[in-house]
This record gives structure tokens, C-alpha cells and sequence, in this order.
């Protein structure tokens, strides 16, 4: 898929405008208060769709940690297209690496280990970015990690 060219996602004719992340990215949610804020391809949003849909046919890989699809996921009928999607997608899995998670709260002084498995599926692929509506604190566990800041803001 070159710049310009049209590609069909999940019913929806897409052109792609910007470069692919070539490699790993990662996805993930926030919680704000008491609402769920979606992650942005279950809203459909077409710049996100259009960005995963050009890393994975440039033979990247969409790694969603489990913990995210825990915070959206609500069985409804409405999340068929959400459902669809993550087919396609590696979800990390969260036991394996509940002590490694717990430890990185420690040393981040955080208490959410949602955010703190979104950095260490970041540092354990080497995931070349982060997809986020919460940058900030993704930035300070990747920093704690020792990665550099590779969220980009959705």
C-alpha cells in the first residue's frame, strides 16, 4: 500500500495518507473517571484504522494488551466491527508477567497496571509506537522502562 492508494477497512474505502509504523504497535484505552473512553478504532475513527490497517499490510503486527480489550469489551452487538477487528490483532496476554507489571508500578510509583502492561508489552516487542489517548502517563512508564516516548496521541 503506497501513499494515495484506497483500501477497504471493515466496510469503509480508506487512503492512506501517512507513513506506516513498520514493526509493533501497540494499542491502548484509558479509563476517565467512571465512563470508558473507547479506543478509537471501535468509534471507527479513519485516521487509526487507517494507520493499522497500513502496518499490517506492511507486515507489521497490532499487539493489544489484555487488559485494554478488558476495559472496552462489553459483549453488546454493537462491538461486532470491534470484535472483527481484533482477529487480527496479538492480544498479550497479562499472568505471565503480573509480578514483572506489579514491579513496574513500584518503581514508577503507579497504581495502574493497566497503563504499566501497556509499557511492558511496549519494551518486550520493541514496539516502534503506542497509540494512546493517555500520553503522559504511558510517556513516564516507557521512560521508567528505559524506552523513549513513542505515544502517539489518538
Amino acid at each position: 500500500l503506497r501513499f494515495g492508494e484506497r483500501l477497504l477497512v471493515g466496510g469503509q474505502i480508506l487512503r492512506r495518507r501517512k507513513r506506516a509504523v513498520r514493526g509493533v504497535v501497540v494499542i491502548a484505552a484509558r479509563i476517565l473517571d467512571r465512563d470508558l473512553e473507547a479506543i478509537a478504532l471501535e468509534r471507527r475513527d479513519r485516521t487509526m484504522l487507517a494507520r493499522v490497517a497500513a502496518t499490517i499490510i506492511d507486515g507489521g503486527q497490532v499487539c493489544v494488551p489484555s487488559t485494554i480489550v478488558s476495559q472496552v469489551w462489553r459483549g453488546r452487538a454493537s462491538q461486532a466491527y470491534l470484535a472483527k477487528l481484533l482477529q487480527d490483532f496479538v492480544i498479550a496476554p497479562f499472568d505471565p508477567f503480573a509480578r514483572r507489571i506489579g514491579e513496574l508500578c513500584g518503581k514508577a510509583k503507579t497504581k495502574d497496571v493497566c497503563d504499566a502492561q501497556v509499557a511492558l508489552v511496549t519494551l518486550l516487542n520493541d514496539a516502534e509506537a503506542v497509540y494512546t489517548s493517555d500520553p503522559k502517563d504511558i510517556s513516564h512508564l516507557l521512560a521508567v522502562c528505559g524506552l523513549p516516548d513513542r505515544t502517539v496521541r489518538v
